[in-house]
């Protein structure tokens, strides 16, 4: 795989076959996406490892209410994204107006439960993440 970076034209040119372009391209939008580089490249250790982009930006009806819904994501202190990275094996990112995680595909229902659940009472989120306990790590 040849991955070429020109930061001064803002272009990333990937060369390889088909899944490694694929895993190249997931790579890059993770980084851009507001993960570790270090994060990223386990899309690299396992065919079954992606990236999951959800834009929270569908669900919300008002700026406020994005703003609302990523606070409950992320949680006092960065406490609720904790939680569900160390529930679910998957690493999570919130940024912009997207949540996105790095995992095995069986370890993003939480995070997708996560960011539909985020309108309703806390209580309710808390038991959604909580019922989603992966044993994958």
């Amino acid at each position: 795989m040849k991955l070429d970076i020109d930061s001064a034209e803002g272009t990333v040119t990937i060369e390889s076959d088909s899944l490694g372009i694929l895993k190249a391209t997931e790579v890059v939008n993770a980084v851009a996406r507001g993960f570790s580089p270090e994060k990223a490249f386990r899309i690299f250790d396992d065919e079954q490892i992606t990236l999951d982009i959800i834009n929270l930006s569908k669900v919300a009806d008002t700026p406020k209410e994005l703003k609302r819904i990523m606070g409950r994501v992320i949680g006092k202190e960065g406490k609720t994204r904790e939680a569900l990275e160390s529930l679910t094996g998957a690493n999570v990112s919130v940024y912009g107006k997207t949540v996105s995680t790095i995992g095995y595909i069986d370890q993003f229902r939480p995070s997708e439960q996560l960011s539909r659940c985020s309108q309703k009472e806390p209580n309710t989120l808390r038991s959604t993440v909580s019922l989603k306990e992966n044993g994958r790590n």
